[in-house]
């Protein structure tokens, strides 16, 4: 029995290049795709991008290497990435890993040169690589049916929270996984196994912490022999415990120590019999069992525990957060009030702890009259709502999301505001210029829609070392990544660990001008030399001195003058 469906769809978007899929290979081909030029959309069906490295809990990554171990042969956007995860904390390069330890789960062979991450490290970089190359990502959107034109695929028919809509492009890149939009258009595929249609039994990831790493160390030692060519450790076990252990569908246990001290990722559990291109197959089974019978409870309303009830938040109360919060690292800090008090509170941290402590980030605030800092960056237009009481200041909220969201080589110039609130944008164009001038970050009306007027700060003063660049948001945050980056690549890699002698400081110089040659293939600056990058002996033993002298920060296009000459 069928049923013909037909349906008139809208089109959601028309694109150079339509990557199905935001797995690792998705992730690779939107970024190479917008790098070089095209129009990018990316679609996934979950929550997140990285498709098995994250939703599946699938890895390490295996080998990059050739086989001699000595060279790194998969390199592009994947090293790119690895290199990101490592900044922050949330891999060990490959080239660090080798057979027969914790990292590459004691493996006699064939393990050398695996990579660890942290899937929620892979969700993050991931994601800012493709937001940075310009590409557009649509999660929790499937393709569900393929447009074709003659022999070629012309857009695919996609589902989402708003329904049943196209995307025509002019290239189609199947990154799915399971071939799902090449099955779709036709093309001719196989299942399994020719002989008996036999597939690789899916797997279950599970994570362990608190493991005692020297006493794994210690029993593998003691089996060392028994650990089989391409074999893993435990497979002694799963031969001798038959009764205790059941029917485990494998010969080894996969114990991969993670990036953090006493996280294991075990590959353990096969599941047979399992068609991962049948939804009926991903269902209950051995190892799985869905309830049936449970009730929900909701939980979203819970009140919070461990905190203490106030009348009143007091200036005392935000100095308390402040003096907290000085420990982490974040881009963008909301100054949650209206009180000329409390915002010049905010205000002096945020000065202090930028210029001072060095942790750059750039403050959002209401108002603040009195402020003269690239820093600093005040909202003007008051809010209201159709329906309920909000407080006149509550715009910071968006406009700190916005300036926490937006890509490094990207600029707010012209950004639409969508948020639920009413801002009053009744503005003549002559106090909107002199808005622009006094440095305040305004919304103003454009044919009915409400849009940023100009990305700019608080900043007035200018000098020959702070000119009018640095008015610009887009070159603060340039300027401030750059910061944030290379110190964190300097406290992972270097800070402890490298001697301050010339070899060390070429590498560290290496390092950061090919940073900085990434943001000019993002177009976040543009005309790098890298021997305007010196790397020094401080006035220290322990000190290194980087100067970076002449970078050329590029701002988006928000001016225009044209001249039409009449013959």
């Amino acid at each position: 029995m069928s049923v013909t469906f037909q349906q008139e769809l809208p089109i959601y978007k028309e694109v150079d290049v339509l990557v199905a899929g935001a797995g690792p290979a998705g992730v690779g081909a939107a970024v190479a795709a917008a790098r070089n030029g095209a129009d990018t959309l990316v679609i996934e069906a979950n929550g997140c991008v990285g498709g098995m490295a994250t939703m599946g809990g699938v890895g390490p990554f295996m080998t990059s290497y050739d086989a001699n171990h000595e060279n790194m042969i998969i390199r592009g956007v994947f090293e790119e990435l690895v290199e990101r995860m490592v900044a922050m904390g949330g891999a060990i390069h490959p080239g660090e890993v080798h057979n027969e330890e914790p990292h590459s789960s004691f493996y006699r062979l064939g393990h050398n040169n695996v990579g660890p991450f942290d899937q929620e490290a892979f969700k993050l970089a991931a994601s800012r690589m493709i937001r940075e190359a310009g590409a557009a990502l649509l999660l929790h959107t499937q393709v569900i049916a393929v447009l074709k034109e003659g022999d070629r695929i012309g857009g695919v028919v996609i589902a989402n929270k708003d329904g049943l809509s196209v995307v025509r492009a002019k290239v189609v890149v199947d990154c799915t996984g399971d071939a799902d939009v090449a099955a779709r258009a036709g093309c001719p595929y196989v299942v399994g196994s020719e002989e008996d249609g036999n597939i690789q039994p899916a797997s279950l990831f599970l994570r362990l912490y608190n493991v005692d790493t020297p006493r794994v160390a210690e029993h593998m030692a003691q089996h060392r022999e028994e650990i089989r060519p391409f074999y893993g450790p435990y497979s002694w076990l799963i031969r001798e415990r038959p009764q205790a252990w059941g029917d485990i569908p494998r010969a080894e246990v996969g114990v991969f120590a993670d990036v953090q001290e006493g996280e294991y990722r075990l590959n353990v559990t096969r599941v047979l019999d399992v068609d991962g291109t049948k939804a009926e197959d991903l269902t209950g089974n051995d190892y799985v069992d869905f309830k049936k019978d449970l009730t929900l409870e909701a939980t979203a309303g819970a009140p919070l525990t461990g905190g203490e009830d106030v009348a009143n938040i007091t200036g005392d109360s935000h100095q308390a957060f402040l003096d907290k919060i000085e420990a982490y690292a974040f881009n963008a800090m909301c100054c949650p009030a209206a009180d000329p008090i409390i915002v010049r509170l905010y205000a002096a941290y945020c000065q202090r702890v930028r210029d001072e402590v060095g942790a750059k980030f750039q403050l959002i605030a209401w108002k603040p009259s009195t402020v003269d800092y690239e820093g600093v960056i005040g909202v003007w237009n008051s809010a209201t709502h159709p329906s309920m009481d909000v407080d006149e200041h509550a715009v910071v909220y968006w406009a700190t999301g916005a300036h926490a969201g937006v890509a490094v080589n990207k600029s707010l110039t012209n950004a639409k505001y969508d948020g639920e609130l009413t801002l009053d944008t009744d503005y003549k164009q002559a106090e909107l210029t002199a808005a622009l001038k006094a440095g305040k970050f305004m919304f103003h009306n454009v044919n009915g829609l409400t849009r940023v007027l100009e990305d700019i700060n608080t900043l007035l003063t200018l000098s020959d070392t702070k000119g009018e660049v640095f008015q610009s948001n887009q070159t603060m945050r340039v300027c401030d990544q750059i910061a944030n980056d290379v110190a964190v690549l300097f406290n992972e890699r270097y800070l402890g660990t490298v001697p301050n002698d010339a070899s060390g400081r070429s590498a560290l110089w290496g390092d950061i001008t090919h940073y900085i040659k990434q943001l000019e293939d993002i177009r976040a600056v543009e005309n790098f030399d890298p021997d305007t990058v010196s790397c020094e002996q401080g006035d220290k033993k322990k000190a290194v001195l980087v100067t970076v002298n002449g970078l050329n920060i590029i701002n988006a296009m928000a001016q225009l003058y044209m001249s039409v000459i009449i013959q």
